[in-house]
């Protein structure tokens, strides 16, 4: 059987193989055209995809109108909780098309999330940071 492969940006956590959105370990709802989007951005992370480029792969043999890409883009937006405290993981390109902004790790089915490690005096001593999986505090 074949490893599921994950990609990690901030909270989120996209499932690859199942095209399934997780915040927190929570499952976030999308639409199939919608995760198949932003697992393109995700892929391509940094780099400009070309509004044409998502057209042909994510509607392939179908004539859409931008305007499906545009509606997709702004559900992930809305899912992605875009706008709060000025965060922004997709960044349109007048004219262009799209791209991830945010970082990205791809991780494998068997470390689910990776462990940032701090060296502490030189020595062969890890340290593990804890991070809480709760929902954010709202102030």
């Amino acid at each position: 059987m074949a490893q599921r492969r994950f990609f990690e940006f901030g909270r989120f956590r996209l499932d690859q193989t199942g095209r399934l959105l997780f915040c927190n370990d929570q499952s976030i709802p999308l639409p199939p055209k919608a995760a198949d989007v932003l697992l393109l951005l995700v892929q391509n992370a940094g780099n400009v995809v070309e509004k044409e480029q998502l057209l042909k792969t994510v509607w392939p043999e179908a004539y859409v109108e931008e305007e499906s890409l545009a509606r997709a883009i702004s559900l992930l937006r809305k899912a992605l909780e875009e706008g709060e405290n000025g965060r922004e993981y997709i960044a349109t390109i007048s004219k262009r098309g799209y791209r991830f902004v945010v970082p990205v790790t791809e991780t494998g089915e068997l470390s689910p999330r990776p462990e940032p490690v701090v060296q502490a005096g030189g020595g062969n001593q890890r340290k593990k940071l804890i991070v809480p999986l709760g929902p954010p505090l709202r102030l």
